[in-house]
């Protein structure tokens, strides 16, 4: 869906092959992970990319429909929690919120920066 909206994605196995990616060098803007992955599932992936890459947003997607589930991810530092299945439209305007909301991070940190000169 992603990439028939004209997002250059990357698509992975798993928790271990992302973060390897992400270790590797290469620029991402955004993680989009299934909840239950194996063998890591996507509550550590969120966790330690959150503690690795804090400025890469992490959005959830899960068929699991347990409100205490999408809120630990959310507290633990997730943009956003998908309930499968989704609509393309629910999930690009997820992704262009997180994208935003990344964007905008950067530019006050480059503000804060530019004052503290």
């Amino acid at each position: 869906m992603l990439t028939h909206s004209g997002y250059d994605c990357t698509a992975v196995a798993g928790g271990h092959e992302a973060l390897a990616l992400l270790d590797s060098g290469e620029e991402f803007d955004l993680l989009v992970t299934d909840l239950l992955n194996s063998p890591m599932d996507g509550f550590s992936l969120l966790l330690r990319s959150r503690k690795d890459y804090p400025d890469i947003p992490v959005v959830m997607a899960s068929a699991v429909h347990d409100v205490s589930v999408a809120a630990a991810c959310i507290r633990n530092g997730a943009h956003d929690y998908l309930l499968e299945p989704f609509e393309r439209t629910e999930l690009l305007t997820v992704v262009r919120r997180a994208l935003e909301h990344r964007s905008l991070n950067l530019w006050n940190r480059e503000m804060e920066a530019k004052k503290r000169k």
